[in-house]
């Protein structure tokens, strides 16, 4: 069980992420790496944003979940939550926050095909399983009337929201529970 970093303004994901100063530039370059267990610290200032697709895989299971945790990257590791990071993609691109594995997130934005005026879609987990998901967004950019929001994937997954925010952009979207 490891502690891992990730900020988007000065990482690599050429780098190990063990530190802020060594930390991954992506949630997907830490989600590459993951073992169960481990805690993924995310700063308050992350700001991700690619054009294609995005399927994490997290190796985290039901007696030892992932950790991604948005955090305020004075410290390290952080000594306070936040849920200012975020993870966008643009055009018609999906995100799959857990395509793979459990795992307990806090804090972040998952913004899905963003300027987009196709389909674009956020499923939270596909796998088998469970994931919790506390004081996340998830948020539809793309005008796509059969875009949506999936809170699970496949049969015997289950996705716990607490406090968490849905927003989207046409009237004809919505959430598949």
């Amino acid at each position: 069980m490891a502690v891992r970093y990730v900020r988007s303004t000065d990482g690599s994901d050429a780098d190990g992420g063990t530190t802020w100063a060594l930390a991954k530039a992506t949630v997907k370059g830490a989600s590459n790496i993951d073992t169960a267990g481990d805690t993924i610290w995310v700063s308050d200032n992350h700001a991700e944003t690619t054009a294609a697709a995005i399927f994490f895989s997290w190796a985290g299971v039901a007696a030892n979940l992932t950790h991604l945790l948005c955090g305020d990257d004075a410290a390290e590791p952080p000594t306070a939550l936040a849920t200012t990071g975020t993870v966008t993609t643009t055009g018609n691109s999906q995100i799959i926050v857990m395509n793979a594995g459990e795992g307990y997130v806090y804090g972040l934005t998952f913004n899905a095909g963003s300027g987009a005026t196709g389909t674009a879609g956020l499923i939270l987990q596909n796998g088998v399983g469970t994931s919790w998901f506390e004081r996340c967004s998830f948020r539809l950019g793309s005008t796509g009337t059969n875009s949506r929001v999936q809170c699970c994937g496949v049969t015997n997954s289950h996705a716990v929201l607490m406090e968490c925010t849905f927003r989207f952009s046409a009237a004809d979207q919505g959430v598949i529970v």
